[in-house]
C-alpha cells in the first residue's frame, strides 16, 4: 500500500497561496477536491490537490472534476 501524504487546511492554503478561510469557503462551495474526514479532522490527499492545480483549479462540484 502506498503512503499518501495528507494535507491540512493550512498546508492546502500555503500550496494554493490563499488564506485558510478561503480553503474552508472553497471546501463548502465544492470548489476543492473532496477531503478525507476522520471524525472532526479534515485532510486532503496531496495528489488530488496537485492534480487539481495542474488542471487549472476547476470547480469540482460544477464540472464533476475527479482526480485520475
Amino acid at each position: 500500500m502506498m503512503n499518501e501524504e495528507l494535507l491540512t487546511a493550512n498546508q492546502v492554503a500555503a500550496t494554493c497561496k490563499i488564506s485558510i478561510r478561503q480553503v474552508w469557503r472553497w471546501r463548502d462551495a465544492g470548489t476543492l477536491p473532496e477531503p478525507i474526514k476522520f471524525g472532526r479532522i479534515t485532510r486532503w490527499k496531496s495528489s488530488d490537490i496537485s492534480a487539481w492545480i495542474a488542471d487549472n483549479c476547476p470547480d469540482v462540484r460544477r464540472t464533476g472534476w475527479a482526480a485520475k
